[in-house]
């Protein structure tokens, strides 16, 4: 009886500690509203984040006024815990992207939020698709 207690006790630690380990994260779509000049957000969905990630990544559409580029860009940054939310943080994005000839389309925010991070990346822009 002892032994057989000892190994459900063992069994749920086990089948525990790896579900704590799983973050679990929102993530929502923002389409640009033109005339609000802001973010409108559609309810979020509950993700999965991978192991050990613990920053906010926002993930913005966009292309240039005149045609010549369709581009999509990523930002990964430390973000304290409470503190992402996908109007915030897709409008941060368009302010460090915006060189005055870009129009938004949409922005993809997943909240995997974490007090430490210690990088911040940008990665250049794929190349133009030609319309």
């Amino acid at each position: 009886m002892k032994m057989a207690m000892s190994l459900c006790l063992l069994y749920g630690f086990l089948v525990a500690v790896p579900l704590a380990l799983s973050l679990k994260c929102n993530e929502q779509q923002c389409y640009y509203n033109y005339q609000k000049q802001n973010y409108d957000c559609k309810g979020s969905t509950v993700v999965t984040c991978t192991p050990g990630q613990k920053c906010a990544s926002s993930y913005l559409n966009w292309y240039l006024e005149d045609g010549t580029g369709n581009f999509a860009s990523f930002i990964n940054y430390c973000s304290p815990p409470g503190s992402c939310s996908a109007d915030i943080e897709c409008a941060r994005l368009k302010q460090r992207l915006d060189g005055g000839r870009a129009v938004y389309q949409s922005c993809t925010v997943r909240c995997c939020e974490g007090d430490r991070c210690n990088y911040l990346s940008l990665p250049s822009p794929s190349p133009p698709h030609r319309n």
